[in-house]
């Protein structure tokens, strides 16, 4: 009897010491783990979004854990939409969180909900954060990439509605896709053309890289680029000039502003110019003038040209008799020989006495005659105009008496 019960002491003591054994390394366990008797460094950060985070998860520096999600909590002003998280460090590793740290909040596993905190190692140059002191957060490159891929669906999303858009207005026709589509000629027709002026490029181009041409010059010169530009520079330097002397006091815009300046006497002339030419324009389009009447009335234009025509003609005859040696001024410029008969002649009656009293006697006999001729013609014309007034007067007297 005090064998089985002493026995059974025993087996009680052994059970209860494996127990606290087993406890005992769980807890070291644990305390190696969580690091439950090491010295602490609090800080806090602001998610959007904690969904999967509880308070217990890891904190990790680079990979390694160095404390634990203490709180998870809303923030005391209802307008702050962030959860605030409260998280304790491990005072051995506070040293590493510096100014510019960033809290990341990234998933245990690709397939598992839980997450964890993620701190980046801040700049060695920076000093270390306090404790309680706020880390940014940050955006992992995960949830990056999930921001990227939902703005990437957005934008497939607004491409696939345009694309659908277009191949209804195809369907429904008009416009020159839907001719390609349903004329297949109409599309062989423009692939030949897109092919002929690929071609076409393609030989511009060819020229260009072998040099030919201004651009071809341009591409393959550098010095003759370098020349062209200079001259570009040099020219718009001109017209930076011109352009600030128009601008300046002394320029010629100032001028046309100015009432009592050259440029307000240059407008009016110009004014009186331009109304001269409305006048003379008028005048030719209401048919005064020769030239009015030129362009106006066709009938005198044409008879006009007639006129001009047939003395062309008239003259262009008595060249053709003067170069063929015809009539006397014919026979004086193409025969020399009745050139120097005439010079001649004169030279002898020049030296003759009896020459110059011939000519002398004739000459005034013929201004005689003349003026004779003169004087019957005034006697006649005065006979005429009386002959007319006497005529008129006889003409007038029957309107005047009354008949009986």
């Amino acid at each position: 009897m005090r064998l089985s019960r002493a026995t059974k002491e025993i087996s009680v003591g052994a059970f209860v010491s494996i127990g606290l054994i087993l406890f005992a390394v769980g807890v070291m366990a644990i305390s190696k783990e969580q690091r439950l008797f090491s010295r602490k460094s609090k800080y806090w950060t602001r998610f959007d979004n904690t969904s999967g985070l509880a308070e217990g998860s890891p904190v990790r520096l680079v990979g390694v854990q160095i404390g634990t999600v203490t709180e998870i909590e809303f923030p005391e002003d209802i307008r702050e939409t962030k959860i605030k998280v409260a998280f304790s460090v491990d005072r051995a590793y506070a040293t590493r969180i510096r100014e510019g740290t960033q809290a990341l909040l990234k998933s245990l596993t690709y397939l598992s909900q839980d997450k964890y905190i993620e701190l980046t190692p801040g700049d060695p140059d920076r000093p270390a954060l306090p404790p309680s002191g706020f880390i940014e957060p940050g955006v992992s490159v995960w949830e990056e990439t999930l921001q990227q891929s939902q703005g990437i669906a957005d934008d497939v999303k607004e491409i696939t509605a345009s694309l659908r858009d277009l191949l209804i207005a195809i369907n429904r026709g008009g416009g020159i896709m839907q001719e390609m589509i349903h004329n297949p000629e109409f599309g062989r027709q423009g692939v030949a053309n897109l092919e002929g002026s690929l071609a076409s490029l393609r030989r511009t181009l060819e020229v260009v890289e072998k040099g030919k041409g201004l651009a071809g010059a341009i591409l393959t010169d550098e010095a003759f680029a370098r020349k062209q530009i200079d001259n570009i520079d040099v020219a718009l330097t001109h017209v930076r000039s011109v352009m600030q002397k128009l601008d300046s006091e002394q320029g010629l815009v100032a001028q046309l502003g100015d009432p009592n300046g050259p440029g307000s006497q240059a407008m009016n002339d110009l004014r009186t110019t331009a109304a001269s030419l409305r006048k003379t324009a008028e005048g030719i389009q209401q048919g005064r003038g020769l030239i009015g009447r030129l362009m106006n009335d066709g009938s005198y234009a044409d008879s006009l040209l007639k006129k001009i025509d047939g003395a062309a003609g008239h003259a262009d005859s008595i060249l053709r008799k003067v170069d063929g040696g015809k009539g006397t001024i014919g026979g004086l410029v193409n025969d020399p020989e009745v050139y120097e008969g005439l010079k001649d002649v004169v030279a002898g009656v020049q030296k003759s006495r009896v020459g110059k009293g011939l000519v002398r006697h004739y000459g005034k006999k013929g201004a005689k005659e003349r003026e004779g001729d003169e004087g019957a013609g005034q006697e006649r014309e005065g006979e005429k105009q009386g002959e007319a007034a006497q005529g008129g007067e006889h003409g007038a007297e029957p309107e005047t008496t009354p008949r009986p």
